[in-house]
């Protein structure tokens, strides 16, 4: 009886240069990470828990400034892009989310009016119809502007459905980010005191991004 042919070895699709390159290239991706995850928590721990809107506007200019050091031939426009994206991760991750305080100027307090009495109508006009129905109406207006992007109808009903849900939502939003923001508190005061690698390593393995635990 013929036996097959055994291969001695596996054929590499990759020459030797390309197989450093890659690994390089998921090595260089690797400490961005790292390096974005201790951007986020020196900004955070420079301005503490609850920074004025002065703060944090002075924190955005001089990031902005640490940001040119690196990429002096970035534009205006894609460093403001950047940092939006960095704020996006600070508010998710450190639950800092700076809002500039409301202006006193008359003009300015007549257009909030107009705003606010505008959302009272809006909330007030979908006031019978219920949450699932609100997210199937949303999900009807979004495939109509997908099919028809011109349709001032659908635009509007977008607009106002957003409206209704995101207001119906809010406390429920509020709630999980104040229990996220006590979590992390906790986890990184856990953090700082323990030295047993074995716990710290386990906490890596559950918090991994890559990991997909159920939590009993």
């Amino acid at each position: 009886m013929k036996q097959a042919p055994v291969v001695s070895a596996v054929i590499k699709a990759l020459s030797a240069e390309q197989t450093e390159q890659v690994r390089k290239a998921g090595s260089l991706f690797a400490q961005s990470e790292v390096n974005a995850d201790g951007a986020l928590e020196t900004f955070a721990r420079a301005l503490t828990d609850n920074p004025t809107f002065e703060m944090f506007e002075e924190a955005r200019i001089e990031w902005v400034s640490g940001y040119l050091e690196t990429k002096p031939n970035v534009k205006a426009d894609a460093c403001s892009q950047a940092f939006k994206r960095f704020k996006a991760r600070l508010s998710e991750k450190y639950g800092m989310d700076v809002k500039k305080p409301k202006s006193d100027n008359p003009v300015s307090v007549k257009k909030a009016q107009e705003r606010e009495t505008k959302k009272v109508q809006t909330l007030a006009a979908f006031e019978s119809m219920p949450t699932d129905q609100v997210r199937a109406e949303l999900s009807k207006a979004f495939a109509t502007l997908a099919s028809k992007p011109d349709s001032k109808v659908a635009e509007s009903a977008v607009k106002n459905l957003k409206a209704v849900l995101k207001d119906r939502t809010k406390d429920e939003t509020a709630t999980l980010k104040a229990e996220v923001k006590g979590l992390k508190q906790t986890i990184r005061g856990l953090l700082a005191g323990c030295s047993d690698t074995e716990r710290l390593a386990a906490v890596i393995e559950v918090l991994s991004p890559d990991n997909d635990v159920t939590i009993q």
